[in-house]
C-alpha cells in the first residue's frame, strides 16, 4: 500500500485528519532528501524520455505519492501537470495548474512568470488557446516590468517567443 493511499485509509478510519497531517509532516521531514529525489528522477524520466508512455506513467506515479505526502509542494504540482499533459490527460493537468497557483496565492507568493509560462503551455495542449494566451500576455509583461538579470530575461522572452509560435499553430490547426 503506497503511503497516500495509507494516510488516506488512516484519515478515514480516524476521522482525525489533523492527526495524519501531522505523521505525515513528520514523515516529510525525515524523508525530505528523498522526496526531492522522487521529484528529480520523475522530472528526468519526463525530459529524457518524454515519448516514452511507460516512463511517463511511472513518472506521474512518482509525483503523485510525493504530491500526496507533500500536499503543500506547489512545484510538485506542476511538474505532475506536466506528465499528465504528455499522456493527454489535459483536464487533470489543468486541475494541477489550477491547485498549485491557488497554494501559491494561499502562502503569499508570488506566481513568477516561468511558473506562468509552464501553466500556458499546459492550456495550449489542452487547447484552450484564449486562457494559454492570456497566460503569455501576463508572463510577457511581468516580465519587461521586471527586474531580472538580463540572461534570465532574455531566455524567459525566448520562451514566451516559442510559445507564441507553438500557439499560433495550435490555432491554426484548430481552423
Amino acid at each position: 500500500m503506497s503511503a497516500a493511499e495509507l494516510a488516506r485509509k488512516a484519515a478515514a478510519a480516524t476521522g482525525e485528519a489533523s492527526v495524519v497531517l501531522k505523521l505525515a509532516e513528520a514523515r516529510v521531514r525525515r524523508l525530505g532528501t528523498q522526496l526531492n529525489w522522487a521529484n528529480s528522477a520523475a522530472v528526468e524520466l519526463l525530459r529524457d524520455r518524454s515519448g516514452d508512455p511507460l516512463a511517463t506513467t511511472n513518472a506521474v506515479a512518482i509525483l503523485e505519492e510525493v504530491v500526496a505526502i507533500t500536499p503543500h509542494a506547489s512545484t510538485l504540482r506542476i511538474n505532475l501537470s506536466s506528465a499528465l499533459t504528455n499522456l493527454g490527460r489535459q483536464d487533470e493537468a489543468i486541475a494541477r495548474v489550477l491547485e498549485s497557483e491557488r497554494i501559491m496565492r494561499d502562502r503569499g507568493l508570488v506566481i513568477n512568470a516561468q511558473r506562468i509560462l509552464q501553466a500556458a503551455g499546459t492550456f495550449r495542449r489542452a487547447g484552450q488557446l484564449k486562457e494559454a494566451t492570456r497566460r503569455i500576455d501576463e508572463a510577457d509583461a511581468q516580465i519587461r516590468e521586471g527586474s531580472d538579470p538580463p540572461d534570465v530575461k532574455e531566455s524567459l522572452l525566448l520562451t514566451i517567443a516559442q510559445e507564441r509560435r507553438l500557439l499560433a499553430e495550435a490555432g491554426a490547426n484548430q481552423r
